[in-house]
């Protein structure tokens, strides 16, 4: 029988309806229910049933037809809705052979390694009556979903570290044994990257600094936060086992992270060299198409000597010389002082590129 999956976010809802491996649609409601907006109205379990039913007008699909998969962070919230299974996103998140994901929403991140929420679960659940998160509660949750268009807001707003992201920043999503993962892509998702905008450099060097260790990771974006649904609908019924295989996300960049001084030689298919001598505290972007495939060596102190064959990505190959695995040495130098020095890197090597 086809599976409808429904993954619940931070501020939006994803539905992916499953006729077949090949047959299938996507669609993003960008609210979720807001106690303090809509507790007068109607409760969880009807709001989200009745926004089963405008997915599935808008589709022209009907819900009898499918067995519906429900999936959350921290927990799945109601909705009054038969469904034969509900799980959280965090039990399902590393679900692929070929990737190591990563998920970004407004307030949370999950990965493989780690989960951590902005908020209380039980704030967030809205069983809190914690004085210090009443202004929050009342306020920030209510109008992300009133505005889920805007970012979320500055001042006293308990989320201003999150959107200076100096609260994810520190944590390390990198593969646990970088060398026994060598061959699986980086994948990050979530509402944070739901259609990424051009020149996003925020969002871009987020990436770079959450992959700490030591080491050469290839970097993809899922850009309509598809990942969720399908590990959730894979987890559920094997019959989806290669869905996720067979799905494009975009190849942002090889990054090698190699901190301290480096030297880099590099080859093209032309068989043209270039050798660079690069100092440490520094992100390089290099020229290297996807479609093609160059080869690099690398020496560094912690990398060792490094051969190897990469082909590039939408932002070519990136060497980060940065000393991101100290976290006092990265709290103080990169988080405190220099933010807004690699934002600017960034913009400018994101003005020559199109995502």
């Amino acid at each position: 029988m086809p599976v409808l999956s429904v993954v619940f976010g931070d501020s939006s809802v994803s539905f992916l309806f499953l006729d077949s491996l090949t047959d299938y649609k996507f669609y993003n409601f960008p609210y979720i229910y807001s106690h303090e907006l809509f507790i007068s109205q109607c409760t969880e379990g009807n709001f989200y049933a009745e926004m089963l039913g405008v997915v599935c007008k808008a589709l022209n699909k009907d819900p009898k037809n499918y067995q519906i998969i429900l999936g959350g962070y921290p927990e799945t919230p109601s909705m009054h809705v038969d469904h034969v299974s509900e799980q959280p996103i965090s039990e399902i998140i590393n679900y692929g052979s070929i990737y190591h994901a990563v998920i970004l929403n407004n307030t949370s991140l999950i990965s493989p390694s780690s989960c951590f929420s902005a908020f209380p679960a039980k704030y967030s659940n809205g069983l809190s009556s914690d004085e210090e998160y009443k202004n929050a509660k009342t306020n920030y949750f209510a109008n992300l979903n009133a505005f889920p268009m805007y970012k979320p807001g500055y001042g006293v707003d308990p989320t201003f570290l999150i959107e200076k992201d100096n609260i994810v920043r520190l944590f390390d999503v990198s593969p646990k044994n970088p060398g026994m993962e060598k061959d699986k892509f980086i994948l990050f998702t979530g509402e944070r990257f739901l259609n990424m905008e051009d020149k996003d450099s925020k969002s871009v060097l987020l990436c770079l600094d959450l992959l700490k260790k030591p080491g050469i990771f290839q970097i993809k974006i899922d850009k309509n936060n598809l990942y969720p649904t399908m590990a959730l609908a894979q987890a559920y019924d094997q019959t989806y086992e290669n869905l996720i295989l067979e799905t494009e996300f975009m190849s942002l960049c090889p990054l090698i992270n190699a901190p301290g001084q480096s030297e880099l030689l590099i080859y093209n298919e032309n068989n043209e060299s270039k050798y660079m001598e690069l100092p440490p505290d520094t992100i390089f972007f290099l020229p290297a198409s996807e479609n093609n495939q160059v080869s690099i060596k690398i020496k560094n102190q912690m990398l060792g000597n490094i051969e190897k064959y990469i082909k590039g990505g939408t932002l070519g190959l990136i060497v980060d010389t940065r000393d991101k695995s100290n976290e006092k040495t990265y709290t103080q130098k990169y988080v405190s002082k220099n933010i807004r020095e690699w934002i600017s890197v960034l913009d400018k090597t994101l003005c020559m590129h199109r995502f």
